[in-house]
């Protein structure tokens, strides 16, 4: 097994041979998951969730806490874990996973834990050499993204560059009480206390001790100058610390060397093929560029032409739009859609907002986060829910599309926008099982990380259950639409317009919230429209254009894709005339969709 202490000792060669990167992402649909959470590849051992028998059984005991404290742990989930449902995810229509931060975090104690220091996340490393054993070996990471690529499936990995985990404290910020405690960030540097270790002397005896590789426990490689408390606010941003987590110093090119060399060997070593890289915004436009730029140019060599830099920019959408803006020179392949659009989604598609809050971010207007230009798909990766949701509002609590709804249809619909709208899609694991998390403070992000494969801190309030079940209609619905948006170019790399309805077929107008929702894609003569009734109790008819240089009166329209009710089932829809306009009329039960594409 490969075993490194220091980053001097890693020599990268080119691999004689590399899985190809997609000529195009938007060819890919991506599934996101928490490896700790996803699977430990022994649910044959436990049965398959059915709400009649097991929902909230994890609340019978003591009304929850356990379960609620076990969502802090590390759950069980693994490599191998993943590696057994590639088959699941494949069945569904994913062609890339987007896995958790693999690497070795700090080793906690229980004590660590009762002062909120968990890291079941991947988020606070302490070993950038090495995978995390909570997750397995090194071998076993390689052999997932081995079998993965066997059944065509990619493999993005989830990489810190901003900062380091816990891994030393500030002068008088000793002892566990002072574990989650950071000063507030200032421009002077603060004084480094010391290295988190066993050693009474606080020196770095072994690897469970301090930071690794070596170089990285030179303290002049970070800031120093306390934590982020304006998190739009140059340089707080840039130089502060993210929570107690300890931000390194990009602006010394030993440390972004450093980086640069440490994913460039993840690449080399694992056969990845691509980074969702975390924080993005908090290393700056320049440093980002510099690693970007450094980590396509080691891609390139050997043979990933297309390897995929998706970034993480939260915040502000101004600052978003900039970094989306200078993909050609920042080295980002594109960003994540994880500011307005999900709540926007989210919202219209179950009723409770103005429709014209969803189509404004698709205004082909310059430097907007998207556009009706069917290029623009290229340099967005579209989400419903995640594991962050930075989007909402801390007050709020986190909380799946799925909690609290008594519509179940409604997560077909919103990740049918996805399929069938400009971006690359995201799934986030359990969507496709109508997973409901939600909850507040404290360690709020905690209640939208459930277990799927069976641990303590099961989904839907449950333990000893697991939620791979194949035959859930929102799994094969999910994977219908994986399917059409595969098949369909148009769906991929077609123009968008948002359509007005009518219900008489003369007066034409914007859709309110709980009405119908309309686009079409088209690439080069070719239309496929989508519609969705966002009302979820009252069917709706309504006629919407389409391109009439395309089609002629009494043209046919097939059903791509429709979770309407029987009686609302039609085959064909047929091109009617107004004037010099072309109709289709269409009918749409309560919380439905339909896909349409011109007969041959």
């Amino acid at each position: 097994m490969e075993h490194y202490k220091r980053l001097k000792d890693i020599t990268l060669h080119i691999p004689k041979k590399t899985f190809p990167s997609p000529e195009d992402w938007r060819d890919e649909i991506i599934y996101s998951l928490i490896v700790d959470r996803f699977s430990d590849g022994k649910e044959s051992t436990r049965p398959l969730y059915d709400p009649k028998k097991h929902k909230n059984n994890a609340l019978i005991e003591d009304g929850g806490k356990k379960w609620a404290e076990e969502a802090l742990k590390h759950q069980g989930g693994t490599f191998n874990g993943v590696k057994s449902k590639l088959s699941y995810l494949k069945k569904l229509g994913v062609t890339a996973i987007w896995l958790s931060p693999v690497f070795k975090q700090r080793k906690e104690t229980e004590e660590a834990l009762k002062y909120g220091q968990y890291n079941y996340h991947g988020y606070a490393i302490q070993n950038f050499l090495e995978t995390d054993p909570n997750l397995g070996t090194k071998e076993e990471l390689k052999d997932l993204v081995t079998e993965a690529h066997k059944k065509g499936i990619r493999i993005i990995l989830d990489i810190v560059h901003n900062h380091t985990g816990n891994n030393w404290y500030y002068k008088g910020y000793e002892g566990l009480e002072n574990l989650k405690e950071s000063p507030d960030f200032r421009l002077e540097d603060r004084e480094f206390g010391g290295w988190r270790t066993e050693d009474p002397d606080g020196k770095i005896v072994n690897e469970e001790d301090g930071v690794w590789p070596e170089e990285f426990q030179n303290t002049e490689w970070y800031w120093k100058k306390g934590a982020i408390k304006n998190w739009d606010t140059y340089p707080d941003y840039i130089e502060g610390d993210f929570f107690e987590s300890k931000a390194l110093k990009h602006a010394n090119p030993e440390v972004l060397d450093a980086i640069i060399k440490v994913y460039r060997y993840w690449m080399y070593y694992t056969d990845c093929d691509g980074f969702r890289i975390d924080a993005t915004k908090h290393v700056g436009f320049e440093a980002s560029t510099k690693f970007c730029n450094a980590i396509r140019e080691y891609a390139e060599l050997i043979g990933k032409k297309n390897f995929l830099l998706m970034g993480e920019v939260a915040g502000a959408e101004d600052l978003a739009k900039r970094y989306l803006a200078g993909t050609t020179t920042a080295g980002l392949s594109a960003i994540l859609d994880i500011n307005g659009p999900p709540r926007a989604l989210e919202k219209v598609i179950k009723g409770f907002d103005h429709p014209s809050s969803l189509f404004a971010y698709y205004i082909p207007q310059y430097n907007c986060p998207l556009a009706s230009h069917r290029e623009i798909g290229k340099y967005h990766i579209t989400i419903l829910d995640d594991h962050d949701q930075v989007w909402r509002y801390p007050d709020e609590g986190k909380a799946r599309f799925s909690a609290d709804n008594p519509f179940d249809q409604q997560i077909v619909l919103a990740t049918g926008f996805q399929m069938c709208s400009l971006g690359i899609p995201a799934i986030y694991y359990g969507t496709e099982q109508n997973f409901d998390g939600k909850g507040g403070k404290p360690h709020f992000d905690r209640w939208i990380r459930e277990c799927m494969f069976g641990g303590e801190f099961g989904a839907m309030r449950t333990k000893g259950v697991h939620f791979f079940n194949e035959k859930n209609p929102t799994y094969l619905q999910i994977s219908e639409l994986c399917k059409i948006r595969k098949n369909e170019p148009a769906l991929r790399y077609g123009r968008q317009y948002f359509k007005e309805i009518s219900f008489d077929g003369e007066h034409f107008f914007i859709p309110d919230r709980k009405q119908v929702i309309a686009w079409s894609r088209i690439l080069a003569g070719e239309e496929i429209v989508t519609a969705i009734n966002t009302n979820a109790e009252d069917p709706m008819t309504v006629f919407l254009t389409v391109d009439s240089r395309l089609h002629e009166t009494g043209a046919e329209w097939n059903t791509l894709f429709t979770n309407c009710l029987e009686k609302d089932k039609k085959d064909v829809v047929l091109t009617e005339s107004k004037g010099k306009y072309k109709l289709l009329k269409i009918t749409l039960s309560p919380c439905s969709m339909i896909v349409l594409k011109r007969k041959k």
